[in-house]
């Protein structure tokens, strides 16, 4: 069974990237635009990961981590920022502080993305 992840980004070509690299490497992928439509997805559909990035219009990232949170939504989470305003160190550290399992700062390799999936997901599979 394919592992299903959820990505919530609105940078349209980031996401398609992310989207074809974990094509390939077998997973199961929702795209959302912004947060509103990340958490109706999680209310409508399991996953087994959520990646988001942290700064969007309406509902952010880290409006998505505390909905995870108050929800008690089980589910992986790997938070990413290439920061705004404010550094994006401070809106990563945050999200581990609201529960994220990994925190990246863009720009970041697709290698260094797909270790970190493969670390959250790989390791939960029963060994055979």
């Amino acid at each position: 069974m394919l592992a299903k992840i959820l990505l919530i980004d609105d940078d349209k070509i980031l996401a398609a990237a992310i989207q074809q690299a974990l094509v390939e490497m077998n997973y199961s992928v929702t795209l959302a635009s912004n947060g509103n439509q990340g958490v109706e997805c999680m209310e409508s559909e399991s996953f087994d990961l959520v990646i988001s990035d942290v700064l969007m219009p309406g509902m952010d990232g880290i409006e998505v981590a505390l909905y995870m949170h108050k929800a008690k939504k089980n589910i992986k989470l790997i938070m990413m920022s290439g920061g705004g305003k404010i550094e994006s160190d401070f809106y990563l550290h945050v999200a581990s502080k609201l529960g994220a399992n990994y925190v990246i700062p863009k720009p970041f390799s697709m290698e260094q993305l797909k270790t970190l999936i493969t670390n959250l997901l790989e390791k939960d599979k029963p060994s055979q």
